[in-house]
């Protein structure tokens, strides 16, 4: 699809072959929608998984700011989420409520652990200060959690996957 300039008659630019009261730029579309803009990328390597994650976020971030409505993560990136989805083991129940409740414990000791004992892998706590500035603090030491906006709270998501050196790195980045 080729753009042709049209500055002799002041009508603006337009797509090559279409017809031009569709597409002459300041026009009005027909349908009074305005046009949206996508774009399509795969996870880049970094260092770790939260490495690559975390430069998609600051992509993510940037084509906002830049006018992108929409963006979409190649289904290719996805081929390693899809194989271990598909491998999950037998024990990944008993383990979700091991760590979930390793996690509660060592988060009691020093803090407000909010959510009852047997709640899936959710543990929701106080911690001391503001939460959005302890998530975006673990986040800088490798370590995901989620301020709950309107609350005091911080929230950790405890999977199968979850070691106890990942809890033990939990409660040193708060």
């Amino acid at each position: 699809m080729a753009i042709e300039a049209n500055t002799a008659s002041g009508s603006g630019a337009r797509v090559a072959g279409a017809p031009q009261a569709m597409v002459t730029a300041g026009a009005a579309l027909p349908t009074q929608q305005r046009l949206r803009l996508g774009f399509l990328t795969r996870l880049e390597v970094g260092e770790d998984a939260a490495d690559s994650y975390r430069f998609a976020l600051e992509m993510f971030a940037v084509a906002e700011e830049l006018g992108f409505d929409t963006g979409w993560i190649a289904p290719g990136s996805l081929r390693g989420l899809l194989a271990a989805l598909a491998a999950v083991p037998d024990w990944r129940f008993e383990r979700v409520r091991e760590a979930a409740a390793t996690c509660r414990g060592l988060l009691a000791e020093r803090l407000e652990v909010v959510t009852p004992a047997g709640q899936a892998g959710l543990v929701t706590f106080a911690p001391e200060g503001d939460p959005a500035e302890i998530a975006a603090r673990a986040f800088d030491a490798g370590v995901v959690v989620r301020n709950l906006p309107g609350t005091p709270w911080v929230r950790a998501s405890c999977g199968w996957w979850t070691s106890d050196e990942d809890l033990e790195r939990l409660c040193g980045a708060l």
